[in-house]
């Protein structure tokens, strides 16, 4: 009967075993944070690249269906989302 009592008393982790645990765990975090960081960079910077392309597009089609080289206040006219704004002032205007 005693022995029962004795061995739920000794059941559970130490507290060096925590401890481990918890650098363990530290230890990939820290590894893992940084690169979360520039993982998001690049996925913005390729995000910007596919929309200028897109745009680029856009713009060639117009021109098709006018028959015309466009304007730059006519090319302007077809974004009308301020992030395609900034990106057509930046990258397509700003190279011509």
């Amino acid at each position: 009967m005693f022995e029962k009592i004795k061995n739920k008393l000794h059941d559970g982790f130490t507290l060096v075993e925590m401890m481990v645990v918890i650098l363990i765990i530290s230890v990939l975090v820290l590894l893992f944070i940084p690169n979360l960081g520039n993982s998001k960079t690049k996925a913005m910077e390729e995000s910007d690249k596919a929309i200028v392309a897109t745009m680029r597009t856009q713009i060639e089609l117009a021109e098709f269906e006018k028959g015309r080289t466009l304007t730059l206040e006519e090319e302007a006219g077809l974004f009308t989302d301020e992030k395609q704004k900034e990106l057509y002032e930046v990258e397509i205007k700003g190279k011509r």
